[in-house]
């Protein structure tokens, strides 16, 4: 079986020339997908994000800049677990670990 080089282009195509991001299959934009997920952990009580930084999270990083959330950049995912479990049986808040 062999597969289309056209078909991963259109599955994988996020944003239009303009830079807009696509809609999801609802039409509705993404555009505020990970700013809201840091507001809800925010609103949970996280006050820091350990992660492994990548491309896959940097639009995570954005809200947390927006929703002043500290972030902790680590090497390994198993060091963030660990880090945010740490956190938050030290200070009895919710640890955000975002890989």
């Amino acid at each position: 079986m062999t597969l289309d080089p056209r078909k991963r282009i259109r599955r994988s195509a996020g944003t239009g020339r303009s830079g807009d991001p696509a809609p999801d299959r609802a039409g509705r934009s993404t555009a505020a997908s990970p700013d809201a997920a840091v507001a809800v952990s925010k609103a949970y009580g996280v006050e820091t994000m350990f992660t492994l930084s990548g491309g896959h999270v940097f639009p995570l990083y954005d809200g947390a800049v927006h929703e002043g959330v500290r972030i902790l950049d680590v090497r390994h995912e198993q060091s963030a677990v660990f880090a945010a479990e740490a956190t938050a049986r030290l200070t009895r808040t919710p640890g955000a670990t975002w890989c």
